[in-house]
């Protein structure tokens, strides 16, 4: 009186888990393949060159630039080159200035103007600044004392109480 019905099949299993005799299934990528986006010829990660990916239509490495073809391709090399500096001139190509010319246009540059926003620094530079003369004569005896009495004060706690003969109450 009850029917019974068969839900069980015998299915053999390969070594890898799959089922034996299947037709095997062609996996398909999650991403789209092959689609030409902003006007490109081909498609990202079709040419490689120093550690980028980008487009071999028009060598552009930005992902969603469009394409400008081999216009894009010239103005990459010329842009390379220039960065590179392989289209500057040369010194022999440029105009060379003579020494002479290029000291007075220098100096004509740093001329002091009388009531400049920065004439009283300027002038406590020069006062600083030792001759050439001061220099190949060595430090006087004057200049050694007046570093000592400096280097005694700075050390010394009491030394502000030097040649006074009064006692500390």
């Amino acid at each position: 009186d009850a029917q019974v019905t068969e839900s069980e099949r015998y299915v053999e299993y390969d070594e890898r888990g799959k089922i034996k005799g299947a037709p095997a299934l062609a996996e398909k990528s999650m991403y789209p393949e092959d689609v030409f986006i902003n006007n490109h010829t081909s498609v990202w990660g079709s040419w490689w060159r120093d550690f980028k990916w980008g487009y071999a239509c028009c060598h552009s490495v930005i992902k969603n630039s469009f394409c400008t073809g081999a216009e894009g391709i010239t103005a990459a090399e010329e842009a390379e080159r220039f960065s590179k500096g392989i289209d500057l001139p040369t010194a022999d190509e440029s105009a060379i200035v003579p020494r002479e010319i290029a000291w007075k246009e220098e100096e004509s540059e740093e001329r002091h103007v009388p009531n400049g926003v920065d004439a009283p620094e300027k002038s406590s530079m020069d006062e600083s600044r030792r001759r050439l003369e001061e220099l190949k004569g060595g430090v006087s005896e004057a200049e050694m004392e007046k570093y000592r009495r400096e280097k005694i004060a700075k050390n010394d706690p009491m030394a502000n109480m030097l040649g006074k003969d009064e006692l500390l109450s």
